[in-house]
């Protein structure tokens, strides 16, 4: 190998949050939930390709709920409104 190792930059992060529910919109919020966007432009089934894309793409969603799930019930997290749109 030839040339210099360089150190990787830092990856940035985001300090932990309090224990408390945080709302943007309202101060009303009495309860957790923990939403995630699965940001994928719909696109219509035409063909077998366009299926097992759509088929792969609702198994990793499907796979990633169940291990959030399952880490949430691990950890005793409890009162959180769990939400994949």
């Amino acid at each position: 190998l030839k040339g210099k190792r360089e150190t990787p930059a830092a990856v940035p992060t985001l300090s932990p949050l309090p224990t408390v529910p945080v709302s943007i919109m309202t101060n009303a919020v009495r309860q957790d939930k923990l939403s995630i966007m699965w940001d994928a432009p719909w696109q219509p089934i035409r063909d077998s390709a366009a299926l097992q894309r759509y088929w792969r793409d609702d198994l990793a969603r499907e796979a990633l709920f169940w291990h959030v799930q399952q880490s949430l019930g691990k950890n005793n997290v409890k009162d959180i409104g769990l939400g994949f749109d």
